[in-house]
C-alpha cells in the first residue's frame, strides 16, 4: 500500500539517560511542514515498550500488553507544533521499564545509542511516525 507523505521532520540534537532516575531525555528540532498542528503522543522503543502521554493513551490499542506501556512521557513545552513551525522540543521518557526490559545497559558500554519511533497526531487524528535515533550519554543526578 502507498505510504502517505509525512509532514513532520525531526532532527535529534542531544540525548542523555539519567541512570538513577531511569529517564531518557531527548532534545530535538521538530518541523511541521503540514497544514494542521501536530502533537507528540508516544515513543516506541525497539523492544515494543511504549512511552505515552494522555494523547498517546487515547490512541493506544486496548489489547496492547499493559506491562509494555509506560505513562512517563513528558515534554518541557507540550503545545502543538503549528504548520510551518520549527521548534526545539525537550522530551523525557521516564519509567522503570528501561531497566526491567534491559533497554539501557550503559555502564559497561563506552558508546551507546538509542532508537525508537516518535508518534505525532494532527487535529484530524492522523498519526505520523518518525524514526529517531542518536548517541546517548549516561548521566548521574540526585533523586
Amino acid at each position: 500500500m502507498p505510504i502517505a507523505p509525512n509532514p513532520v521532520a525531526i532532527k535529534v540534537t542531544h540525548a542523555n539517560y539519567d541512570v538513577p532516575g531511569r529517564a531518557l531525555r531527548v532534545t530535538m528540532d521538530i518541523t511541521n511542514n503540514g497544514d494542521s498542528p501536530v502533537n507528540i503522543g508516544g515513543l516506541r522503543t525497539t523492544a515494543g515498550v511504549r512511552f505515552v502521554n494522555k494523547l498517546g493513551q487515547s490512541h493506544l490499542d486496548p489489547d496492547y500488553p499493559r506491562e509494555l506501556v509506560a505513562t512517563g512521557l513528558t515534554m518541557e513545552d507540550d503545545r502543538a507544533i503549528q504548520p510551518g513551525e520549527t521548534r526545539e522540543v525537550k522530551m523525557e521518557a521516564k519509567d522503570a521499564l528501561w531497566e526491567v526490559q534491559r533497554l539501557m545497559a550503559l555502564l559497561g558500554d563506552p558508546e551507546s545509542r538509542f532508537g525508537g519511533l516518535l508518534m505525532t497526531w494532527d487535529e484530524q487524528g492522523n498519526r505520523y511516525i518518525n524514526s529517531i535515533a542518536g548517541a546517548v550519554i549516561p548521566v548521574f543526578t540526585k533523586l
